[in-house]
């Protein structure tokens, strides 16, 4: 298994690789990992994670050396005084997945097109993980790989052509799709030419939603259909706090709290649910006496202009990051959950929360457009879709909510359905695709070898 990123990387795109490796061994698979070695001047790191890890779990961890790091380390270095050791602040953690801090965005722009964009900033990881990789990767029956970050692909794609081994790859998020404005159209054809050389390879293409595989399907229709497969994303009910630590009606007599967590960035952004408080404030004479908003997670600059332009402090409060079982604990205490899309970034895919939202069972606001996560919501009959770009319609459906708060409270919404969704059942279709992968793999070396009575 190779992927970017493992604890205690506390970036979300490890949960799925972290989850696999927990529940395969139940499915007859003993996984080993490949990942990069965390770089606690600028990583996002939570020590507590490495407690979902089996003391039993062989990973192999490498770094190498990142020539757009330096100034970032050396600055954290001095905040630390000398310490290696001491992670980034909260506000100081890198959130626009490139892995590149605040203060080092201006003159790397340059170097970034070059560089970092091919694929991207871990390519100068590539042979590490290679040399890393080639004697773990000859004992396995399958090669797994995981991105973005996208340079796992090519490790696993490289480890493939020397070994053998049957190719995995799994799209947590799309590659030759991503449309990042960042990149010039010669920059996407050559992610792209990455991309097709990697699936054209692989003995199965999985994807996070039903969307990007249809999606890939119709990029690649030389391909097989059935190379391609989805494996959801999911919640972990392991994870979720017991009932008794679970709201079940929120309580009229306290202000109607309503909970995003998760991470603002790029079109991810709470404007329109801001301006919807500011108008129920405005127009009803609804203000933190009455409704509150916690965000919790990664909070940028925008979103605390935002509240101090709309003068919303006193019902928007702004929390960092918090650990897992923590924010987990939150959610299932929140008496709604809101739930802001992106319509950019969800036409793919659907984020990790959204499972938890529905396996906490409150109610959900969801400020999404049309896509995988609004058909995820209507097949389990859950949660109370607006427009997210108008907010006299979120203000009205918030006042629906606040009534039904003050009148009764507001008690648990069960999603439907939702039994697939766990992530030990998702890690069991992903040992079906790699049995399968393990199957096609000895049939090619078979068909390879000569016949006992060949000349």
């Amino acid at each position: 298994m190779i992927t970017g990123r493992f604890p205690p990387d506390a970036s979300v795109g490890v949960l799925r690789s972290v989850k696999f490796c927990r529940y395969l061994p139940e499915f007859g698979w003993t996984p080993e990992v490949l990942a990069h070695k965390s770089r606690p001047e600028i990583d996002k790191i939570d020590p507590s994670s490495l407690r979902e890890l089996s003391p039993d779990l062989v990973v192999h961890r490498t770094g190498h050396f990142d020539v757009l790091d330096w100034p970032y380390r050396f600055k954290a270095r001095r905040r630390s005084g000398g310490n290696r050791s001491t992670p980034p602040p909260v506000d100081a953690a890198i959130n626009d997945g490139s892995g590149a801090g605040p203060s080092a965005r201006s003159w790397k722009a340059t170097l970034r097109s070059i560089l970092l964009n091919a694929p991207d900033r871990m390519i100068t990881w590539l042979p590490h993980a290679v040399a890393r990789g080639l004697g773990p990767a000859w004992k396995a029956d399958c090669i797994y790989s995981s991105i973005p970050p996208y340079t796992p692909h090519l490790a696993a794609l490289v480890l493939h052509r020397l070994t053998g081994r049957p190719l995995v790859l799994d799209f947590r998020d799309p590659w030759g799709d991503d449309q990042r404005p960042d990149l010039s159209a010669r920059q996407i054809q050559f992610h792209r030419t990455l991309e097709a050389a990697c699936v054209r390879r692989a003995a199965v293409v999985i994807h996070a939603t039903q969307e990007a595989r249809d999606a890939m399907i119709a990029r690649f229709p030389d391909e097989p259909v059935d190379k391609f497969a989805t494996v959801y994303n999911g919640y972990d009910q392991a994870e979720m706090p017991p009932a008794e630590h679970r709201l079940v009606t929120s309580d009229p007599k306290q202000p109607l709290r309503l909970g995003y967590f998760g991470n603002l960035y790029g079109t991810r952004s709470p404007e329109y649910l801001f301006e919807a408080l500011r108008l129920l404030r405005e127009q009803d004479g609804i203000d933190e006496r009455r409704i509150e908003l916690h965000i919790v997670g990664g909070i940028t600059a925008h979103a605390r202009q935002l509240v101090e332009e709309m003068k919303l402090d006193k019902v928007v409060r702004l929390v960092s990051r918090i650990p897992r079982a923590e924010a987990l604990r939150q959610m299932c205490q929140s008496g709604v959950l809101a739930l802001i899309g992106a319509a950019d970034m969800d036409q793919f895919c659907i984020a990790t929360k959204v499972y938890e939202y529905l396996a906490a069972g409150r109610p959900i606001l969801a400020l999404v457009p049309p896509g995988p996560i609004l058909r995820l919501l209507e097949h389990c009959q859950a949660g109370h879709p607006v427009p997210p770009g108008d907010p006299v319609k979120i203000a009205a459906k918030l006042k629906e909510l606040l009534a039904r708060h003050e009148s009764t409270g507001l008690a648990l919404e069960p999603a439907r359905n939702l039994d697939k969704f766990t992530r030990r059942h998702q890690t069991g279709e992903l040992a079906k695709l790699l049995e399968k992968a393990r199957t096609q793999g000895r049939r090619r070396r078979q068909d390879r070898q000569p016949n006992a009575g060949s000349r």
